[in-house]
């Protein structure tokens, strides 16, 4: 009942215990799981999953290709390789707001000037995980991981005092935002926005980051508030968080 999704088509794959294999979902052809793309698997226990392999050297087993949109890759060195090293050939076919992300990091392309690079939490990509790549441009595009020997001395030198982007949303998932400010236990600003997040959408950039207004509270001693900062005519029934005595106070 495990079941493994190629992110970057339709393929899905389901393990059947009697048989003891993957059966590929209305196909009886064999399937190979290619290094050049990322996949999602959910399994009923935890677990370690080995993936067997050859380490990949030849230039075309190493290249990806991109198209405009969102892409599901996979990343073929065996060592950890800074963004701005393992996506060095994508370098000249970026464009500013391009995006890579892991499962839980994220970095943009920016430039100023002939200068371009990758600004994010995402610093280092991974043997072993898979990564989408969201591409601005309306013309695909390929680009070739370096090879590095496992013996060899391959050293670099990482500015880990990368600029953070403000915000991003994270693929396949939708979430909303209100934003207060606290010190010390008490509300003392506010914001009545909204910011509603789209499955794959991406939101603000290094250069042009999202803005959330915040207005300086005044709240009055024994009166309620929602957390957006309206007052109420009296202690509230509906289960959420507000704002009594200028903290907050959850109601279940």
């Amino acid at each position: 009942g495990d079941i493994l999704t190629d992110l970057g088509s339709n393929l899905t794959l389901t393990y059947e215990a009697a048989q003891k294999q993957w059966i590929a979902t209305g196909s009886t052809d064999t399937v190979t799981i290619s290094p050049k793309n990322a996949y999602a698997i959910k399994v009923k226990k935890d677990c370690t999953l080995p993936v067997g392999g050859t380490v990949i050297k030849d230039q075309d087993d190493r290249t990806i290709k991109v198209s405009k949109g969102w892409n599901a890759i996979g990343y073929t060195p065996m060592t950890n390789l800074s963004v701005e090293t393992a996506l060095s050939d994508y370098f000249d076919n970026a464009e500013p707001g391009d995006v890579i992300k892991s499962h839980t990091e994220f970095a943009y392309f920016t430039k100023q000037g002939n200068t371009g690079r990758w600004c994010g939490s995402l610093q280092y990509m991974k043997p072993g995980e898979g990564y989408m790549m969201l591409r601005k441009a309306e013309s695909d595009a390929s680009f070739t991981y370096p090879f590095y020997d496992l013996n060899s001395n391959f050293r670099e030198d990482w500015n880990t005092g990368t600029t953070r982007a403000a915000a991003a949303a994270k693929a396949r998932s939708t979430m909303t935002v209100s934003a207060v400010i606290e010190r010390d236990g008490e509300i003392v600003a506010s914001t009545g926005e909204v910011m509603t997040y789209k499955a794959n959408a991406v939101i603000g950039s290094p250069d042009q980051p999202t803005a959330i207004n915040f207005v300086r509270a005044e709240y009055a001693d024994g009166q309620w508030y929602s957390i957006n900062g309206m007052k109420l005519q009296k202690r509230p029934t509906k289960s959420g968080v507000y704002i009594f005595n200028g903290r907050k106070i959850v109601v279940k």
